[in-house]
């Protein structure tokens, strides 16, 4: 005589266990990190999957339904389904078990997104049953709690040149920042923060200090680059932390650019967008993103607030639509539908040609295989711009793909199992399946390109946002 059904309340053991005591079949006490791994020594990578017990007969709907796979079998016709798909949000660890969010454009979520459908229709794998998919990878900082008496800038004038060209060739169709205080600071025997005459001059020597950082951590010539950005940096955020919320400044809102962009290269995402954020909220306090008040300001004002936030805007954009995360300084959601996937499309054509000859030069070369260094700086910002160009592409018609993916897995399956079936398509599947197609060529020509500039051996050896 079969048992009767526990109810949950009545249970002894966890309902659910993590990845490694499921593994190893050992009894889990659902905390996180659980006790078992917490003796081990292994609370870090303590996870958690999706999985939950259902019968062969719904497993499979709970586990799309769970997964934010969502298909409408209307949508297309009457005889051929169109899968819409939802992409759900998704909440990962961090090193620390702190749960952040990643949007469903986020390239993580959409790796997820192919790790179920993969388990769907070819059935568990090692891709697919990863222990590591609920765990945000970030690089660990050096510690930036310095006292004021363990820095010294002892730089030569030649050392911070290098460092500046790094800073200007990593930061190039980002960052548009530098100004003649900053320079007149970097071009300096030393740099004497005791000599502060203003606030200016005090947020020049800051933004000095990141600029440095940020150019030995590009660079990446050892241990010895890495020592130097890590105390350039801690030094500028420990002036910058200063009575930093009490006089927002246009100055403040460029410092704090500097330390997110630091942060990209260091790996640290999440703290980048938190720098992000308040010089996001600063901007705004200060009316950078309103034209009429730009327009009534004397000129050499009114280009710098102009410099800041394109910079913001451009920096904002691109990290924030990396991680799904919503803009900071702008609120639109688009529709996916043909029709507004092909106005963006028109938008993001109408915008790439009308950019200048300069941001269409090709790499060139002697014939030692020596690259100019300026040349260098045009050809890494044009791979920059061109990036953003065809991630755009992608991030606009990757919806497409995946519908039309998830369709051509559906009739496979049906004609495996005896249900040969023959789809007619309407004008508007055709232009799913164009859009498809745009998507693909965006990621082969973005690829393509990323490769050929790696292999002709002029990148930096971090190139943050790039990777």
């Amino acid at each position: 005589m079969p048992r009767h059904r526990v109810r949950v309340e009545d249970r002894k053991r966890s309902v659910r266990a993590c990845e490694a005591c499921r593994l190893s079949r050992k009894r889990c006490d659902s905390r996180l990190p659980c006790s078992s791994c917490s003796r081990k020594g292994i609370g870090a990578s303590c996870v958690y999957g999706d999985r939950a017990k259902a019968s062969p007969s719904n497993r499979m709907d709970s586990s799309r339904d769970r997964e934010g796979l969502q298909i409408n079998h209307d949508a297309r016709s009457e005889n051929a389904p169109q899968p819409l798909i939802t992409q759900n949000a998704r909440m990962l660890l961090t090193s620390k078990g702190e749960k952040v969010y990643v949007g469903k454009t986020a390239a993580i979520s959409m790796l997820q997104f192919l790790r179920n459908v993969l388990r769907r229709f070819a059935g568990p794998s090692a891709f697919t049953e990863s222990r590591r998919s609920n765990t945000m990878l970030e690089a660990t900082l050096r510690s930036t709690s310095h006292r004021p008496i363990d820095f010294v800038d002892n730089l030569s004038v030649s050392e911070r040149t290098e460092f500046i060209h790094y800073y200007k060739v990593a930061s190039n169709g980002f960052l548009n920042l530098l100004t003649g205080g900053i320079l007149s600071q970097l071009n300096s025997e030393r740099i004497l923060e005791s000599e502060f005459e203003n606030a200016s001059s005090k947020d020049d020597i800051i933004a000095a200090y990141l600029v440095i950082a940020i150019g030995a951590h590009c660079r990446g010539n050892g241990d010895k680059d890495v020592k130097t950005s890590s105390n350039y940096f801690a030094e500028a955020q420990r002036l910058g932390f200063q009575d930093m919320l009490l006089n927002p400044s246009l100055s403040m809102v460029r410092n704090f650019l500097l330390m997110a962009f630091y942060m990209f290269c260091a790996c640290r995402r999440n703290t980048g967008l938190l720098y992000l954020g308040v010089a996001s909220r600063a901007a705004t306090i200060l009316g950078l993103h309103l034209p009429e008040l730009n327009a009534t300001l004397p000129t050499d004002i009114r280009t710098v607030r102009v410099q800041i936030w394109k910079s913001l805007r451009v920096l904002d954009l691109i990290c924030n639509s990396l991680l799904g995360r919503p803009s900071g300084t702008q609120d639109i959601q688009p529709e996916a539908q043909e029709a507004k996937a092909e106005e963006f499309l028109k938008k993001l054509r109408d915008w790439a040609q009308g950019l200048p000859p300069a941001l269409r030069q090709l790499l060139t070369r002697h014939n030692d295989g020596y690259v100019e260094d300026n040349h260098q700086q045009a050809a890494i910002g044009n791979i920059h711009v061109a990036c953003n160009y065809y991630f755009g592409v992608m991030l606009v018609t990757r919806q497409f793909l995946i519908s039309e993916a998830i369709t051509w897995l559906q009739q496979r399956q049906a004609n495996r199992g005896g249900q040969e079936k023959s789809f007619g398509l309407s004008p508007s599947d055709v232009k799913a399946q164009e859009l498809a197609r745009v998507c693909t060529d965006a990621a082969t020509f973005l690829v393509q390109m990323c490769h050929d500039a790696g292999t002709s051996d002029f990148l930096l050896g971090n190139m943050c946002i790039l990777q």
